[in-house]
């Protein structure tokens, strides 16, 4: 039996200005938002920050790492002609401790390289230093200057971590004691000035359960001391509070965020189904049910299956041939229809009218949203600004591989605060008597994130899918829980919190070089990555968009933020066409399913990579604890 030829790749982009208006043509340039021509010179640039400083340091001790990281910023590949060097006045006392930035790396258009350096002053004066690149770019040398100044011997402060989150706990009940544990990294004794204190907005619900950090002993160096908090909510909200050290260190006070909760008694997760889809055929798509109301009404409504989950996009998007319920019109201020696109990185786009609905799943409900409604009778057909040249219409099931699509990514507006100020092509239209026209849209009325909108568990999403067999799966049964570190269900715990840039993008290392723009999008049927085939991996027979290797081919990446924090994300690509053989054609969920990437992007992890997982997607703005979104947990 032949595949079915709608396997197909699908690249949902995460970024809130993909599209740019070049030479009076809408081109979607990539998820980074910016701009590429064919005519653009394919040469590199070189970006660097000025300086690197370490800051006063005891003579003799070494500094924590630092790091100066080059970006590509060009199109053409930036080869070194040497490895990264320390020279000047006190090169001696600059030591580079590792680098992606070397002869053996180049660093393609786009990405970057790093080069992490300690800092063991010998005197007790300012030193400085330079470290040098030499490459194919112009100017061919660039520099960074490094600056530290040595003094006399000192403590130097590290507490571990630097703040306690405590989970879900019932108002009134004690938690368990968390502990930060102080290290003394300096050469001199720490002696503290006052014993630990807890100081803030709801103080008195946490409690120092036991303490060796006090007046009465020092800390010598290289040795530890440690303090235990516990907490008792009072109230029903998130409460903080800061947990103080004060010593002979510089700076004389250490500070510890705390942070906890009450538990959430709503139902905040529903059943996460990867199957063939509603008409059959899909691949690695994980869907959920909603229910959508007119506005205000309990029975006025319509629970609507195979609504695919999305981390890589905003908003509420169904098949107007799925909906059987008439939903008010949004208008803009001088009551014109308002229209809304979305166009994918596959080249792929929908429009439609912007209605209005109560949307609830499980026991959570946002009121009054404004939601896309693909391919709606009656309605103006998609602008040419919408429409791409090489890519399908979305406007049925069958193109879409749907029934609709639940945007539950890092951003509360699908646009954001660009389309409040101009009229973005490709994103918002008037349609007075069906004639549209880019418009502007305040915020409220553009496609919001559900989830943003609950009266709680609203700060993001987790994804919960099981690991699958390395043959393929016929099904997948998950979770999509609501919230996070509001119940016992979503704890951040152990996960490693990952935060992205403004447009939500985090780094990829594979094999030395560092690809900005890579991002994690449940939206996406594979991991993509790499614009062109490596050798020995052709492009699959029946599933269209995926690499076919003779043999499993395994992967070794890390997945870092701008925070620093680096993630393990190993993961492996298959030949779905041995795997997906006629006697197999029902299996719709693969961990092993990837391809060429879009250009201009880095690595695309998509839900290949959340089986055996739970991967949290935390929305801008919103608080967990001591972190703030945007960002990704796992």
């Amino acid at each position: 039996m032949k595949i079915r030829s709608d396997f197909l790749q699908r690249v949902l982009c995460p970024s809130l200005a993909a599209l740019l208006l070049v030479g009076g043509m809408v081109v979607i340039s990539s998820c980074s938002g910016t701009a590429q021509s064919g005519t653009t010179s394919q040469t590199p640039a070189v970006s660097l920050p000025m300086s690197v400083s370490f800051g006063s340091v005891p003579e003799g001790v070494t500094s924590s790492i630092r790091t100066a990281t080059l970006m590509n910023t060009g199109q053409g590949p930036l080869t070194f002609t040497s490895n990264p060097a320390v020279s000047g006045t006190n090169a001696a006392d600059f030591v580079i401790t590792s680098s992606t930035c070397s002869t053996a790396n180049p660093v393609p258009g786009g990405s970057s390289c790093a080069v992490n350096l300690e800092f063991i002053p010998s005197t007790m004066a300012p030193e400085t230093a330079t470290l040098t690149f030499v490459d194919n770019a112009t100017p061919a040398m660039q520099s960074v200057s490094l600056t530290g100044t040595g003094t006399a011997a000192a403590p130097i402060v590290e507490l571990l971590p630097a703040s306690l989150l405590f989970g879900p706990i019932a108002q009134g009940t004690p938690s368990s004691p968390l502990t930060v544990t102080l290290d003394n990294n300096g050469n001199a004794s720490l002696t503290f000035t006052a014993n630990p204190a807890i100081t803030g907005t709801n103080a008195a619900d946490f409690s120092i359960f036991s303490s060796t950090c006090s007046t009465a002993n020092s800390v010598a160096a290289g040795s530890n001391c440690a303090v235990q908090v516990t907490f008792k909510p009072s109230t029903t909200g998130m409460e903080s509070a800061s947990l103080n050290l004060s010593d002979n260190a510089s700076p004389a006070m250490q500070m510890v965020s705390l942070s906890g909760g009450p538990t959430s008694t709503t139902n905040n997760s529903v059943p996460l189904t990867v199957d063939s889809g509603p008409l059959g055929g899909d691949v690695n798509l994980a869907f959920i049910s909603v229910t959508l109301c007119v506005p205000g009404s309990t029975t006025n409504c319509q629970t609507i299956d195979h609504i695919q989950v999305d981390t890589g996009s905003t908003g509420m998007r169904i098949e107007a041939s799925q909906l059987s319920i008439a939903l008010p019109q949004a208008t803009n201020s001088s009551g014109d229809p308002l229209g809304d696109c979305v166009q994918f990185a596959d080249m792929s786009y929908a429009f439609g009218p912007v209605q209005t609905a109560d949307i609830q799943i499980a026991g959570e409900k946002a009121s009054s949203v404004p939601i896309q409604v693909i391919g709606a009778t009656g309605f103006a057909s998609a602008p040419a600004s919408c429409a791409t040249a090489t890519g399908p219409n979305l406007d049925t099931v069958q193109a879409f591989g749907a029934n609709g699509l639940i945007g539950v990514g890092l951003f509360k507006q699908d646009c954001g605060q660009a389309c409040v100020t101009s009229a973005v092509p490709a994103f918002y239209y008037s349609c007075p008597s069906n004639i549209c026209s880019a418009t502007t849209v305040p915020l409220a009325s553009q496609l919001q994130h559900p989830v943003s909108l609950f009266p709680q568990d609203n700060q993001g999403v987790l994804i919960s899918l099981p690991g699958i067999s390395a043959s393929g799966a016929t099904t997948a049964t998950g979770t999509l829980i609501f919230g996070i570190g509001t119940q016992a269900n979503n704890v951040l715990g152990s996960a490693q919190v990952i935060t992205t840039d403004a447009n939500g993008f985090v780094t990829a290392i594979y094999t030395g070089q560092h690809y900005a723009d890579s991002f994690l999008d449940s939206g996406s049927n594979g991991i993509f990555f790499l614009d062109l085939s490596p050798p020995g991996f052709p492009p699959c027979t029946d599933y269209s968009g995926f690499y076919c290797p003779s043999t499993t081919a395994q992967f070794s990446t890390t997945i870092q933020g701008v925070n620093g924090v680096q993630a393990a994300a190993d993961f492996s690509i298959a030949d779905l066409d041995a795997l997906g053989t006629p006697s197999n054609f029902t299996l719709a969920a693969y961990d092993n399913a990837g391809g060429p990437g879009a250009p201009g992007l880095g690595f695309d992890y998509g839900l290949s990579f959340f089986y055996g997982k739970g991967v949290f997607t935390c929305i801008e703005g919103q608080t967990v604890g001591n972190f703030t979104g945007p960002f990704f947990a796992y």
